[in-house]
């Protein structure tokens, strides 16, 4: 008599895993092409072992990280790739259903890119855009300020969830400079469909977007991952010029940038840089740091109270150099210049164990460590959100619960940062939040290794 059951509740998750991968498919398509591309080429080496290592501070908080809300556990917020909904009325269950879950903070996407699974709770205008009043992009529907209100009217914080580089949907796109990256296998320069932040008009015209979504009465804004440079990334005509009107460099040559073992045809390794390409890979952060500053003036001008949160790779700490050298993303550079008021750490442990190819556990310990580094390099705790992977992206499968209650409490049992479910599935938070018995041993099995050592 439970064969039904069964075979319903599997063709549940079958059709929750489609609808993520469905839903996901283009908003991930950037990172996954990125570790696709870098990620293959570097193989087994790294740059680290070509170039002196830069110290990372290692800091303890005494402090322990207490479970906030009325849930019990330590998960704090989620981020939502889609409503499982279609009307005002269903947003307001989703609130309510937060607020009872102890869910302060949700993180919502207000930008659409072409092919995403579309927002249709409101009556929809574009099939590319955001989902707020602006100049500077076609308008999907005005749904941010509804969600705002309804979130609000339960004690919810609001962040709009926003992309930067990758915004093909600006009214602004088609005359931007674009990015031009180094191909290794052709030796020549190739196109990019990414607009180049050393083009005037793409600060104008994000700088601009910021403001106009600034004006909603949002708490927050979460900028994308796509704030970066690639390690042969931009080599532009418009980028170029500045390097070398500022650095005083007569003329760049990318090709000396890399030690590369050429093979037969096309193929090749690449070993690792030189001095000139990490004085580049230096410059770029800046640059781009000097970039995150304008748009984070212009979003603070319209609304000063408004806290901007940066999504960072999990490499930015865990491995620094890696960082500036793959995406020209250094941490005391970003907080330096821009000093954004939150870091949020795509801290994802699935992703982490396959691209590290390391286990579990170990990948756990590389958790703890990259908190300790956070809050050693950047204090308080509070400046911190580190998020948990819900969903294996490369199978759209959700997560075994025990692996993402041990992932978030391995990270709060360091310092008392908060934490970010990703993405929201309805019936995974339920479970992972029924689980009071776990949360209580995985924080006794931690409590022990920490005394161990």
């Amino acid at each position: 008599m439970r064969r039904p059951y069964i075979i319903l509740t599997l063709v549940g998750i079958l059709g929750v895993s489609c609808l993520f991968l469905w839903t996901c498919s283009s908003t991930f398509s950037f990172s996954w092409h990125t570790k696709k591309e870098v990620g293959k080429r570097l193989e087994n080496t790294r740059p680290s072992e070509n170039a002196t290592a830069r110290p990372v501070p290692s800091h303890l908080s005494s402090e322990k990280s207490k479970p906030t809300g009325d849930n019990g556990v330590p998960v704090h917020s989620v981020q939502i790739l889609r409503f499982w909904g279609n009307s005002p009325t269903d947003i307001e269950s989703f609130m309510i259903e937060m607020s009872k879950k102890g869910i302060d903070t949700i993180f919502f996407r207000v930008f659409q890119n072409p092919g995403d699974t579309l927002f249709r709770i409101l009556p929809v205008k574009a099939k590319a855009g955001v989902y707020f009043k602006s100049s500077q992009a076609p308008i999907v529907s005005d749904l941010l300020p509804l969600v705002c209100r309804v979130a609000h009217a339960q004690g919810i914080k609001v962040y709009a969830w926003i992309n930067t580089l990758n915004a093909t949907y600006l009214n602004c796109y088609p005359r931007a400079r674009h990015t031009s990256r180094y191909d290794l296998s052709l030796r020549k320069l190739v196109k990019t469909p990414r607009m180049s932040p050393f083009d005037p008009l793409v600060k104008k015209c994000l700088a601009n977007l910021f403001a106009d979504l600034a004006k909603n009465p949002i708490d927050g804004i979460l900028i994308q991952d796509d704030l970066i440079l690639h390690y042969n990334e931009d080599l532009s005509p418009v980028a170029v010029r500045q390097y070398a009107q500022e650095t005083g460099t007569e003329k760049v040559k990318p090709g000396t940038f890399y030690v590369v073992e050429r093979g037969k045809g096309k193929t090749f390794h690449l070993h690792g840089y030189h001095e000139a390409f990490w004085r580049w890979s230096a410059w770029k952060s800046r640059k781009l740091a000097g970039f995150l500053k304008t748009l984070i003036q212009r979003a603070k001008a319209a609304r000063p109270n408004v806290k901007v949160a940066l999504n960072i790779n999990y490499e930015a700490l865990l491995m620094p150099e890696d960082a500036l050298a793959w995406y020209s993303r250094d941490i005391p550079t970003l907080e330096k210049i821009a000093h954004p008021d939150l870091y949020m750490v795509m801290s994802y442990q699935k992703q982490m164990a396959r691209e590290l190819e390391k286990p579990y556990p170990v990948i756990i310990e590389d958790l703890k460590k990259m908190v300790r580094t956070a809050v050693g390099l950047i204090p308080p705790p509070g400046r911190w959100i580190f998020k948990v992977q819900t969903v294996d992206w490369k199978t759209g499968h959700p997560l075994k619960t025990e692996q993402i209650v041990k992932a978030a409490t391995a990270i709060v049992s360091v310092s008392p940062v908060k934490t970010c479910l990703m993405p929201y599935v309805p019936f995974l938070l339920r479970e992972v939040l029924r689980e009071k018995k776990l949360w209580t041993e995985s924080v006794r099995g931690i409590s022990r290794q920490t005394s161990k050592n």
